[in-house]
């Protein structure tokens, strides 16, 4: 885990080029399966939305695809954004904001003092130093939001295509095994280390190992809306900076997507 503003400044410089001003993490969770040797009172709180048994794993993922912060063995009905709550890991962000400027629609010059930014999609709460997309069911959203979401997806997506880069190299993530909460939970945060280890080492991640992985096939979009009816201060804050950052997308140039296997 990042543990000092040094950390952070080089999470952020690891984003340079992905277009989205002051990101310096990206986070999702990511189901494994399992068939659990335990006794637990409830299995049922296991199976995850796609209705496997699974331990969900959630992770911090920095511009260059590593694992920066993980929390291993949550049960598989966990909702992301209540695991995100409990890895302790926002105060530091608020130290290392950075100016952004644009025009608003009167012509005027709006300078915004943003946070460093950890991206998610829309399983999490909108929050200042949380940013999640505009919500687009149905296409209800304008062209300046679609812009933003653009952009959100293209530096958030390295967070899907580490998980993804993980399961093409430790195959065993693929299937469904039979282990204890404990191991399975061991055995997952093992191999993201072994996936940071191979990556200092700038160890090739083969084309062939993509076949299968659903993480490497996605857009990673949500469709979840993240702000549900009640505004809170903490809220309007939160877009305040979503809004800023839509107008000041729309005054800058296009920028170009990654590879995914970079």
């Amino acid at each position: 885990m990042p543990s000092t503003e040094a950390d952070i400044a080089s999470c952020i410089a690891s984003f340079t080029g992905r277009g989205f001003p002051n990101a310096c993490l990206a986070v999702d969770g990511c189901h494994v399966k399992v068939e659990l040797a335990d006794q637990f009172d409830s299995l049922q709180d296991f199976i995850c939305y796609k209705g496997f048994y699974s331990l969900n794993n959630m992770a911090y993922v920095d511009g260059n695809g590593m694992f920066r912060a993980v929390l291993c063995g949550w049960a598989g009905s966990s909702a992301d954004g209540g695991v995100i709550k409990e890895m302790h890991f926002t105060k530091m962000l608020q130290r290392l904001y950075k100016p952004i400027s644009f025009l608003n629609t009167s012509g005027h010059t709006i300078t915004l003092q943003l946070p460093p930014m950890v991206l998610a999609d829309s399983a999490f709460g909108l929050e200042a130093w949380l940013m999640t997309p505009f919500k687009s069911d149905n296409g209800a959203v304008s062209k300046k939001q679609r812009r933003f979401n653009w952009i959100h997806n293209s530096a958030r997506v390295v967070v899907e295509h580490a998980f993804g880069r993980l399961k093409g190299r430790f195959r065993l993530l693929l299937g469904t095994h039979r282990t204890s909460w404990q191991l399975g939970a061991h055995a997952v945060m093992a191999a993201m280390v072994l996936h940071n280890f191979l990556g200092l080492q700038n160890d090739d991640f083969l084309a062939d190992w993509a076949e299968g992985v659903e993480e490497l096939d996605s857009s990673g979009e949500g469709t979840e809306d993240p702000m549900g009816s009640v505004v809170t201060e903490q809220l309007e804050a939160a877009m305040v900076f979503k809004d800023g950052l839509t107008d000041f997308f729309m005054q800058q140039g296009r920028p170009v997507r990654r590879n995914r296997n970079r």
